[in-house]
């Protein structure tokens, strides 16, 4: 045991504080990104959900002229209750996205991969959009585009 008399040196590491800084933004970072992708899967899941649901309510558009005025109604109540992104265009495209990807089951390991889902009015956009992605693998929650044509 060393008296009280020792002159002993103890060795303090010197700390890298940039390292150190980098280190622990790049573990919030990772942890932001991965938040965002859970957060985007949730929604997208959601969106098709919602178009599902109310796709199945208006009879697959049996009821066109009908439908639609339900639609404009809903949208409207929903864009008070939850934002814009239940505006009348934004829930119009929910049931679209729902009837395109109509098995769940499938959308489920997908719905991580579609980030942005914009309006291509094209069948032939829809086509090449879809090849591209699943031809580049973008399967880590990358922005990946889903087209809801008219």
């Amino acid at each position: 045991m060393p008296k009280k008399n020792d002159t002993t040196t103890q060795i303090v590491p010197i700390i890298n504080e940039i390292a150190l800084f980098n280190d622990v933004s790049e573990i919030i970072e990772r942890r932001k990104f991965r938040a965002q992708v859970l957060i985007n899967k949730e929604n997208v899941l959601m969106f098709w959900e919602v178009g599902k649901h109310i796709g199945s309510v208006l009879l697959g558009g049996e009821r066109a002229e009908y439908g639609k005025k339900i639609v404009v109604t809903l949208a409207q109540q929903l864009q008070v209750k939850y934002g814009s992104s239940f505006d009348y265009t934004n829930v119009t495209r929910m049931i679209k996205f729902a009837a395109r990807f109509s098995d769940f089951e499938i959308l489920v390991p997908l719905a991580q991969q579609f980030i942005i889902i914009i309006y291509c009015g094209s069948v032939f956009y829809s086509a090449y959009y879809e090849r591209t992605i699943f031809s580049e693998n973008y399967n880590c929650g990358y922005v990946c585009i889903v087209c809801i044509g008219m």
